[in-house]
């Protein structure tokens, strides 16, 4: 690949908070081929994990790093100094800010994966309905408004209509904190043709990104080129007739056996791009849904022979001629006459 595609120079510039859909967890390889240490190895990797906070705190929030806000936080109710903190529930007493996980991860076992749920607050707050891994409005003609992704039965991606979001944390007084990883890796015999001025590491920050370049040089396999190992092994030479036989470092029935040796196979060299980044999704200005805001209509009308225009704020509690092309509009019956046609006035 070219040295562009581990810069990551698209995804340092691309802004969540102007996405249509907010991804609020997101972990798993988006691409993969070949095997690991190997030539022709190639992996494009991906964590992110997002914290709703009140806008009060913003500032303070946008100060977090990235292992303060990731998916290695458990989400686990428990007791902190005495007080419980809910599993729903983000603190941290360095920089005093508190937040909510809008995803919450239900931990699973060796036979069962992880399940991810959206916070229960979101859903019945904006009135929705579960059907499978999505979530429709169901007050909304059935429009899907949240979406769970899943790879081999695991949750990989679950994110939100930014509409629908950004309306429910302006009722909140939230903004949401998106912190993600990305990396992209490859594995090949030439790496010349990356230019980066200083090895094996190269690095650049920007307002809200730390981006490292990375170039080492492998034995076939994964192992550093030229690296050494070493192994012990303890073991007695007797066998003990007791139950719960103790060792100690004066027992003389105590082997120790030794081996150590050099990492072989032909050299490679391993080229990686890391981007850590924190994006901001600001709320919406008004809260239609949650809040109940009066949002200024967009629909003018002409009043006059002068081609005056006005809305229905300014025609209320007056009577004008209104020019328009009449016409019937289908909709929910509970917004119409009962009957799922609304009757022009």
């Amino acid at each position: 690949m070219d040295q562009a595609w581990f810069e990551m120079e698209e995804l340092r510039k691309k802004s969540i908070d102007s996405a249509v859909w907010v991804p609020l967890r997101w972990i798993g390889t988006i691409a993969l081929t070949g095997s690991v240490g190997r030539l022709g190895f190639r992996q494009e990797f991906i964590d992110l994990a997002a914290l709703a906070v009140p806008h009060a705190q913003a500032t303070s929030a946008k100060s977090l790093s990235w292992e303060d806000v990731n998916l290695r936080s458990p989400h686990r109710g428990g007791t902190v100094n005495g007080q419980y903190v809910p599993a729903d529930e983000f603190r941290d007493d360095q920089t005093q800010v508190s937040g909510v996980w809008p995803v919450l991860v239900q931990q699973g076992n060796g036979q069962t994966p992880p399940e991810w749920h959206l916070h229960q607050d979101l859903v019945i707050t904006l009135g929705l309905k579960r059907e499978g891994d999505i979530w429709v409005a169901i007050d909304e003609g059935y429009i899907e408004v949240a979406r769970l992704r899943r790879e081999q039965d695991r949750p990989i991606l679950l994110e939100i209509r930014a509409e629908h979001f950004k309306d429910y944390l302006c009722a909140r007084k939230m903004g949401l904190l998106v912190s993600s990883y990305h990396s992209r890796e490859e594995i090949t015999e030439d790496a010349t043709h990356i230019l980066w001025p200083t090895a094996p590491a190269y690095e650049e920050a920007g307002p809200n990104y730390l981006w490292e370049g990375w170039r080492r040089e492998i034995h076939e396999g994964g192992m550093p080129f030229g690296s050494s190992f070493a192994a012990i092994r303890l073991g007695r030479a007797d066998s003990s007739e007791e139950d719960i036989p103790t060792i100690s470092s004066g027992d003389e029935n105590i082997t120790c056996e030794t081996q150590a040796g050099h990492h072989s196979g032909r050299k490679l060299v391993r080229v990686e791009g890391r981007l850590w980044k924190k994006d901001w999704v600001s709320p919406s200005s008004q809260s239609q849904r949650v809040g109940g805001d009066d949002v200024s209509p967009s629909v003018s009308f002409l009043t006059d022979n002068k081609g005056t225009r006005e809305t229905c704020d300014s025609l209320t509690g007056g009577g004008r001629w209104l020019w328009f092309k009449p016409g019937i509009i289908m909709c929910p019956a509970s917004a119409g006459n009962g009957e799922g046609v609304l009757p022009l006035r």
